[in-house]
Formats: C-alpha cells, structure tokens, sequence
C-alpha cells in the first residue's frame, strides 16, 4: 500500500487557527503533543481536507482510536467548530433555517441557533497529581514523547498509533497527567521500562546512548520542558 499523501500546509494552518492551537476535545496546548485526526478515516475515503480534519492532542487521538471517544462525537465536535461558516437563509412558515456548507455533515437544519463566541473554558488540574508540579509533568511528559519516538521509528511495527495514554490509564488508574504525586517514581519507572524494551531502545544500551535524561538533571528542577 502506498504511502497516503501529506496534508497540505495550509490545509494545516487552518485547521490549527479552527482550534486555536489546543485539542479540540480536553484543551491541551503544548503544540508537540497536537495531532491533525480524519473525523472519516482515509481507510474509508475520507479526504485530507480541512473540513475533515480537527486537531487533537496524542491523548485523544488515542481515544478516538480506541473508541472512547467516539466517531459520533467527533463530528459533532468538528461540526461545532466550523458553526462560523453557518449561512442563515430565509425559510417558508416563518422558522429560521441555516444551510451548512463546506462540512462534513451537509444538510439544513431548521429551528432556533444560537451561537456564542464564548472562550472554551480551561480545566484545573486535580489536587495532588503530577499535573500541579511543573517539573515533573514536564518529566513526565519527555518520557511519553520519547516513548513515541522510538516506538515509531520501529519500522517493524507497521502503521504506529501512540496508545501509551490509554495504558498508562490502565496501568496507574488515571491519565498520564492526574497520576498522583506520590506515584511520580513509579510512572516515570513505568515509562522507563517501555522506552528500553523499544527496538531502538536496546539499540542504543548496546552503543552505550542514553534514552531519557534523568530527572535530577537541572532543567527539570527549574520545570523547563526539553
């Protein structure tokens, strides 16, 4: 099977500018965990157009694909977020009817529409999980990433879809970033573990290279993400 070709950088642009730049599901903002998902899949016809694509974080992604999220919701989530394209139109009788064009699900819909420019509200982090402390989210989080890298540059794997999220939930209980602190040691160890079992993993103990720096290393400290 060839390879499916590259979203263009426009299509790209606009699809970051739709969500400003955070998951369109939980809000996630760090821009390296962010993923463009195909609300029709492209194993179903679906096109690499913008109005087929939304911008997800790995985490939901990984929800998406597992079926957590389902694809139900992610068209109406895809079908919220293009409602500025909405063209009011008169209708018979008296009721309002809006023509959706240019979306994944086109169509009329009549009745009353109300839309609100209303910023989406941002989740607070759970008392007493790893998403309070800077330093080690961040940890935390470059050892996912580095986990992704690696795993994904197996070329054995075949077509890699980043399902760490879902079982390190499995695994602590919790997702990545509400693993409580006292557990901090056992995810990163957790992580750890699955980093060096990875093909490239073992390469690099065998060449002596290191796969994760160690949390004691002062960017880390001073809660910057490398």
């Amino acid at each position: 099977m060839g390879k499916s070709p590259a979203i263009p950088s426009l299509v790209k642009k606009k699809v970051f500018q739709e969500c400003a730049s955070t998951c369109a599901f939980c809000g996630e903002e760090d821009v390296a965990a962010l993923e463009i998902h195909h609300v029709k899949s492209r194993e179903e016809g679906g096109s690499s157009t913008y109005p087929n694509l939304i911008l997800v974080c790995a985490n939901c992604h990984s929800r998406i694909t597992s079926g957590q999220i389902t694809a139900v919701e992610v068209a109406k989530k895809k079908f919220m977020l293009m409602q500025h394209r909405l063209r009011p139109q008169p209708a018979q009788g008296g009721t309002t009817s809006v023509t959706v064009n240019d979306t994944v699900n086109s169509g009329i819909i009549a009745g009353n529409l109300t839309i609100k420019g209303a910023p989406r509200p941002k989740l607070m982090p759970t008392a007493g999980s790893i998403a309070t402390d800077l330093a080690r989210r961040n940890y935390i989080l470059h050892l996912i990433k580095r986990y992704i890298e690696f795993k994904s540059a197996d070329k054995t794997q075949g077509k890699f879809r980043p399902v760490i999220y879902n079982t390190i939930e499995k695994e602590f209980g919790a997702t990545w970033d509400a693993v409580p602190l006292d557990r901090f040691e056992d995810l990163a160890a957790y992580l750890k573990s699955r980093i060096d079992k990875t093909i490239v993993g073992k390469r690099n103990a065998r060449l002596n290279y290191k796969n994760y720096s160690g949390f004691e290393d002062p960017r880390w400290q001073g809660g910057a993400e490398k």
